[in-house]
């Protein structure tokens, strides 16, 4: 998957790390499922997508706080500087 540069600029660090290494577990997976026939392998590639997944769903949870409490601070200055210049 390709992300354009505002993409790049937008989307955090952390969930590009973990976007990147889902996709190529997510390769390996496909390209490993049903020529090897090795259903461990299998097993522990979607085991590590799934816990790729749940630590992105999470890191998303903590980057929505993290913005609405900047967002916060952000409305009390404006706050501030409104009633200041009042």
């Amino acid at each position: 998957m390709q992300f354009s540069r505002n993409d790049r600029h937008d989307t955090d660090r952390r969930e590009l790390k973990l976007i990147r290494v889902g996709h190529c577990l997510w390769a390996l997976y496909k390209k490993e499922c049903g020529k090897s026939g090795n259903v461990e392998q299998e097993q522990l590639l979607y085991e590590a997508l799934q816990t790729v997944w749940r630590l992105k769903v999470e890191l998303r949870k903590d980057l929505k706080a993290e913005r609405a409490a900047k967002s916060e601070i952000m409305r009390e200055r404006f706050r501030e500087r409104l009633h200041a210049a009042a």
